[in-house]
C-alpha cells in the first residue's frame, strides 16, 4: 500500500510541476511587469489538463508511472503546439495548421507506443529523477525572481492612490489628456497620408497651441508617464517595473499640485500612476506593445491558438465611459480647483473602433499591415477630443487643457524612433498664447504650464533619448 501511494504521489507531482514550468517560465520572465494574480487562470488550467491526461491514460493501462511521462509528453505538445508547428514550417513552408496536427499526433502516438513498451521498474526509476528535475527548474526560475516579486509586495502594501486635497481654492482647473500611442500631426499625414483639417483647425480656433515638433524620450508608456509625473527624467530603460513603481509614491507634480491645494481626480485608467479613479476600478495590467495579455501570450504558443478570439468587450466600454466623461456638463466644475488626470488606451491596440465608432472585426484587432485600422480607431478618437473640449471650454473657459500621447504608433514597419517618439502635444491656457511649448517633451510641457499657471520656478530639463 504504501509503495502503491508513493508510485500515485510522485506521478502527479511529475504531471503537475512538468504542467506548471511553462506558465512558471513565462512569469518569471515578466514578474516586473506582472502580478501573479494574471497568471492564476494557467496555473490553474495547465494542471487540470496534464491531471485528465494523465487519469485517463491511468484508468487505460492500469500504470500510474507510465501513463505520467504520457501525460508529460502531451502537455509539452498542447503547450507549445504553435512553436513546434513553426519548426516545421521553416523547412516545409506551405503546410498549414490541419497538415501539421495529424503529422505531430501520429509522432507523438508512436512516441507513446514506445513507452509502454518499456518494463515497469525503468519508470519506477525515472519518475522521481524527472519530477526533481521540474522542481530544480522551477527553482531555477522562481528564485531570482522573489526580490522583485517582494519589492512588488512592498510597493502594493503601501497607499495605491494619491490623497486629495481636503481645501478647495479658486485655481484654474487642469485637464490632462493622455491618449496612448496617439500619432503627432505630422505623422500620420506624412506616413499614413491622412490629413483632418476640420480636426486641427478647429484645434487652433479654440486657442490651442498645437507643437508639431514634440518628442518623447522613448516608447515605453510606463517610463514615459513616470518621468512626467516626476518632472524629469529619473526613470530608464534599466529599471524593470517594481523599480519603476518607486517613482510614483511620491512624484514632484502631485507634491506642486498639493501645495496649491488642488483636488486630484482620475478619469479611466489611472490607479496605475496612484491617482484614484472616479471612473473605475479597473487597472492596468502587464501586456506586451500589442495589447496582449500574458495568459493570450501564452494561450498563442498552445494547440488552441488559431481558435483564439480575444474578447476587448470591456476594454471598449472603458474606453468609451472615459471619452464620454468630460462630454457630460454636470462633470465640470469650475470652481473646484481640480486635477484631472484622463488616460485613454486609444488609439493604442487593440483596433477596436472604426471612424465612425463601429465595431472592427477580430480578426483586425492586431492588423498594423493594414494602415485602415490604425489611421480609423485614429479618426475616432480626434473626433471625440473635440466634442470633449468643446464642453470643458464652453463650461470652464478659463482652464488649462493639455491634450497629449505618450507615444506614437509603434509597430508600423517604416516608421523612424523619432516618427516612434513624435507625440500629439496641445495646450489651451486660459485662451492665452502658449507658443513656447513648441518642440517641447512632455515633461517640459508640463514645467512651462506649472510655471505659467502656479508662479512655479522650474527649468527645462534635457531630454534623454532612449531606443
Amino acid at each position: 500500500m504504501k509503495k502503491e501511494i508513493k508510485i500515485w504521489t510522485l506521478s502527479a507531482l511529475l504531471v503537475a510541476f512538468a504542467a506548471l514550468y511553462p506558465v512558471i517560465f513565462t512569469y518569471a520572465q515578466n514578474v516586473a511587469e506582472v502580478d501573479f494574480v494574471e497568471v492564476l487562470p494557467l496555473v490553474l488550467l495547465y494542471p487540470a489538463v496534464g491531471f485528465a491526461i494523465w487519469i485517463v491514460f491511468s484508468l487505460a493501462t492500469k500504470s500510474p508511472l507510465r501513463s505520467a511521462l504520457s501525460a508529460v509528453l502531451m502537455v509539452f505538445i498542447l503547450s507549445n503546439y504553435m512553436l513546434l508547428q513553426k519548426v516545421v514550417q521553416m523547412v516545409f513552408v506551405n503546410l498549414k495548421y490541419w497538415h501539421i496536427l495529424p503529422i505531430v499526433l501520429f509522432i507523438a502516438a508512436h512516441i507513446l507506443y514506445l513507452l509502454f513498451r518499456f518494463e515497469e521498474k525503468t519508470f519506477e526509476e525515472i519518475v522521481p529523477v524527472g519530477a526533481l528535475v521540474m522542481v530544480v527548474l522551477l527553482l531555477v526560475n522562481l528564485v531570482p525572481a522573489v526580490p522583485t516579486i517582494l519589492q512588488k509586495m512592498a510597493s502594493d502594501s503601501e497607499s495605491t492612490s494619491i490623497a486629495t486635497a481636503v481645501e478647495e481654492t479658486d485655481q484654474p482647473n487642469i485637464y490632462w489628456f493622455i491618449f496612448d500611442e496617439c500619432a503627432s500631426f505630422p505623422v500620420i499625414e506624412n506616413f499614413y497620408n491622412y490629413t483632418d483639417k476640420d480636426v486641427y483647425d478647429s484645434l487652433i480656433s479654440k486657442g490651442f497651441y498645437i507643437s508639431n515638433s514634440s518628442r518623447n524620450e522613448t516608447t515605453d508608456t510606463h517610463r514615459i508617464m513616470t518621468n512626467c509625473i516626476n518632472l524629469d527624467y529619473v526613470v530608464d530603460s534599466s529599471m524593470n517595473m517594481a523599480e519603476i513603481e518607486t517613482y510614483r509614491k511620491n512624484p514632484l507634480l502631485y507634491n506642486i499640485l498639493h501645495t496649491h491645494n488642488y483636488v486630484m481626480r482620475g478619469i479611466g485608467d489611472t490607479a496605475w500612476l496612484r491617482i484614484e479613479s472616479i471612473t473605475t476600478d479597473k487597472q492596468v495590467k502587464g501586456e506586451t506593445a500589442d495589447g496582449t495579455g500574458i495568459v493570450e501570450m501564452q494561450l498563442q504558443n498552445s494547440v488552441i491558438a488559431p481558435f483564439l478570439v480575444s474578447s476587448y468587450t470591456e476594454q471598449a466600454e472603458l474606453v468609451l465611459n472615459t471619452l464620454g466623461f468630460f462630454k457630460q456638463a454636470d462633470n465640470i466644475d469650475p470652481n473646484s480647483s481640480q486635477f484631472n488626470f484622463t488616460y485613454v488606451s486609444s488609439p493604442h491596440v487593440p483596433f477596436l473602433f472604426d471612424e465612425n465608432g463601429k465595431n472592427v472585426s477580430a480578426l483586425n484587432y492586431n492588423n498594423w499591415d493594414d494602415p485602415r485600422y490604425y489611421v480609423g480607431q485614429y479618426r475616432f478618437v480626434m473626433n471625440q477630443i473635440i466634442d470633449i473640449v468643446d464642453v470643458i471650454i464652453a463650461n470652464d473657459p478659463m482652464s488649462v487643457i493639455i491634450l497629449q500621447s505618450d507615444h506614437g504608433p509603434r509597430s508600423s514597419e517604416g516608421l523612424t524612433f523619432e516618427d516612434k517618439t513624435s507625440i500629439l502635444n496641445c495646450v489651451y491656457f486660459m485662451g492665452e498664447d502658449i507658443s513656447e511649448i513648441e518642440g517641447k517633451s512632455s515633461v517640459n510641457t508640463l514645467r512651462i504650464v506649472l510655471n505659467r499657471l502656479l508662479g512655479c520656478q522650474l527649468e527645462e530639463v534635457p531630454i534623454k533619448y532612449a531606443q
